[in-house]
């Protein structure tokens, strides 16, 4: 059911707002206006929020960017042809009595039309100004405010996509109080040729998942700390996991005083021990589905130990580029 609700989200849900808007005909410009405020909001939220190699395919995030461009044609092709919403006709001479009988009819109608069209038009703008938001939120989220650490990408050979990355909770499910050390920490995934995350849409099996497997080096040059490899990978999307294992199999480096957690590896296949030196590039292990993991990824995160000797996130930058949610990283 979550897997269903997370596809639908990602296609179903733009789909239903290309139905609506061919539609939908608003009467007035108020209501144009809150109908494609509602519409264009909704789909910036989807666009940017959208984990798309998991839900459907990379490309299918510019369909939802052509149904939003499509409502905006649509609101500055209709804007001018819509007055002010005062079009009642002047009577002529000698019409006055017909005239107020219309008028009389016409305001009876008024509740069972009138009255429904401008509920469905408030509820609209107030539908609007909730999502305005999250979409502020989602679009902030995409800027670090801290100075970044350079390091090197871990993985290679392929299109790394950023499923969980950013400033914010909204585009970064790690950003939270409780973990400070995981503040800017990033999820990625591997994309297939049809910019999937697996060989099939409904594919939940490790293998079916293009980076399970793929090995991970060192971003940088230092000392492995702490390592774990004897957890076993989840099958599909369970998490039978005994919370000290959540982090699955993982290394930790410590980079001239900058804590690296390589976190979900794959079941005994950490090629590293504590105490040992590493040089960036070298091989630490391979991606698996670990842990408190759903489905195989890479789990990366940088932190640095304040005068509290509190562990706390900092943002990561290859060769002068910070990721957030929806980037992609291209590896010879």
């Amino acid at each position: 059911m979550e897997r269903f609700l997370f596809i639908f989200i990602h296609v179903g849900l733009p789909l239903l707002v290309l139905a609506a808007l061919l539609r939908i005909r608003p009467k007035s410009r108020l209501a144009l206006l809150g109908n494609t405020a509602l519409y264009v909001l909704l789909l910036a939220f989807i666009y940017l929020w959208g984990q798309w190699p998991l839900g459907a395919s990379l490309y299918y995030k510019y369909v939802v960017l052509a149904i939003l461009l499509l409502c905006l044609w649509r609101f500055f092709r209709a804007w001018p042809a819509l007055g002010s919403g005062n079009n009642r006709p002047t009577p002529a001479p000698g019409q006055t009595g017909r005239y107020q009988q219309t008028r009389t009819s016409n305001q009876a109608l008024w509740w069972s039309q009138g009255a429904w069209r401008w509920i469905r038009t408030v509820a609209a703008l107030l539908l609007a100004g909730l999502l305005a938001y999250p979409v502020y939120q989602l679009v902030a989220g995409r800027t670090y405010p801290d100075a970044a650490v350079p390091l090197t990408f871990p993985l290679r050979d392929g299109r790394y996509y950023i499923a969980s990355g950013g400033s914010n909770v909204w585009i970064n499910n790690h950003h939270r109080a409780s973990t400070p050390a995981q503040r800017y920490a990033l999820d990625i995934n591997k994309l297939e040729k049809w910019g999937m995350a697996t060989q099939s849409l409904w594919a939940t099996e490790n293998s079916a998942h293009a980076i399970f497997g793929a090995p991970v080096y060192a971003p940088c040059k230092g000392r492995v700390l702490e390592v774990k490899s004897h957890v076993p990978d989840n099958r599909c999307t369970s998490m039978d996991v005994a919370p000290e294992d959540g982090m699955g199999n993982y290394v930790v480096l410590d980079c001239d005083g900058t804590i690296i957690h390589l976190v979900h590896l794959q079941h005994n296949r950490v090629a590293v021990a504590p105490g040992q030196r590493v040089l960036t590039g070298d091989r630490l292990g391979s991606v698996g589905n670990s842990g408190f993991s759903q489905e195989p990824h890479l789990h990366f995160q940088a932190a640095r130990y304040q005068a509290d000797f509190t562990l706390v996130g900092v943002p990561m930058e290859f060769e002068g580029r910070g990721l957030v949610r929806g980037d992609v990283e291209v590896k010879e």
